[in-house]
C-alpha cells in the first residue's frame, strides 16, 4: 500500500439478518457489507425483499434476527428510541423513496429543501446557501415557490434528491429511482447518479433497470424469491 493511501472499510454491514411482517417472511439470513465510496446495486424480482432491506438499512425497521451495523455501531430499535441518536443517524443516510410524494409535505419547494438543514440546527445563512446550491445543481430555481404536489414526477424526484443532498449525507440510498419517470427524466437521473459515483458518494440503489445497474455497479447484490441473497457479483 502506498503511503497516505486511503483505506476503504465497510460503512454498513449486515450479518444473517432476518425480518418478517407477522408470519410473512421478508428477509432471510441476509449478509453483505457496503464499503465507503462504493456503489452497491440491489436487484431481484418484485416482492423479494429489496424495499424491506432498504428500510432496515435506513433504520425504519429493525433486524429480528442477526444484526445490522453502521460505521461499526449496531443499529437497534432500543438505540433508535433515543431521539438524538436517531436524528444523528438519519442525517448520515439520505433515503429517496420510490414514491417521492411520501417525503414531500411542505407548502413550497423552498420550505422542503430548507426543512432538513433546519432540523440539523444550522443557522439560516448556511441553510439558505445549501438551498441555493442544490437548487442550482438540479436546475430547479424556478420551482422554489411552487407547491410540491403541483409538480411533475420528474420534478418531484429532483426536489426529493435536493432535499436529501442539502443535508450532505454520508450515504445515498434510492429505491427504484427510475420508476414512474418519463424517458427524459430517466436520462437526466442516470447522468446525475454517474456524477455522484464519480464524486465517490457511497450509494445503495435498488432497481430492475439493467442499464442503470451496468452504469453504476461496483457490486450487485442479487436477491431471490426466497427473500435471501442469490449471489453477489
Amino acid at each position: 500500500m502506498k503511503k497516505n493511501e486511503a483505506v476503504e472499510f465497510p460503512i454498513m454491514e449486515l450479518k444473517n439478518v432476518c425480518f418478517a411482517y407477522g408470519r410473512q417472511v421478508a428477509l432471510r439470513n441476509v449478509s453483505f457489507s457496503v464499503n465507503q465510496k462504493e456503489t452497491v446495486v440491489i436487484t431481484g424480482p418484485n416482492g423479494c425483499g429489496k424495499s424491506t432491506l432498504l428500510k432496515l438499512m435506513n433504520g425504519l425497521i429493525f433486524a429480528q434476527e442477526g444484526n445490522y451495523s453502521f460505521a461499526n455501531d449496531e443499529i437497534t430499535e432500543k438505540k433508535m428510541q433515543n431521539q438524538l441518536y436517531a436524528k444523528a443517524f438519519h442525517q448520515k443516510i439520505g433515503y429517496v423513496f420510490q414514491n417521492s410524494d411520501v417525503q414531500l409535505f411542505c407548502g413550497s419547494v423552498k420550505e422542503e429543501i430548507e426543512f432538513g438543514p433546519l432540523q440539523m440546527g444550522l443557522d439560516y445563512k448556511e441553510v439558505a446557501k445549501r438551498r441555493d446550491d442544490v437548487a442550482k445543481l438540479f436546475r430547479i430555481e424556478h420551482l422554489l415557490e411552487r407547491a410540491p404536489y403541483h409538480l411533475s414526477g420528474g420534478e418531484k424526484r429532483k426536489v426529493a434528491l435536493a432535499c436529501v443532498l442539502s443535508m450532505n449525507p454520508e450515504v445515498l440510498v434510492m429505491d427504484e429511482p427510475l420508476a414512474g419517470l418519463d424517458k427524459k427524466s430517466q436520462m437526466w437521473l442516470m447522468e446525475f447518479l454517474q456524477y455522484m459515483k464519480k464524486s465517490k458518494k457511497t450509494m445503495i440503489i435498488s432497481t430492475h433497470n439493467e442499464e442503470l445497474t451496468d452504469l453504476l455497479k461496483d457490486r450487485v447484490v442479487e436477491m431471490n424469491e426466497a427473500y435471501t441473497i442469490q449471489r453477489i457479483l
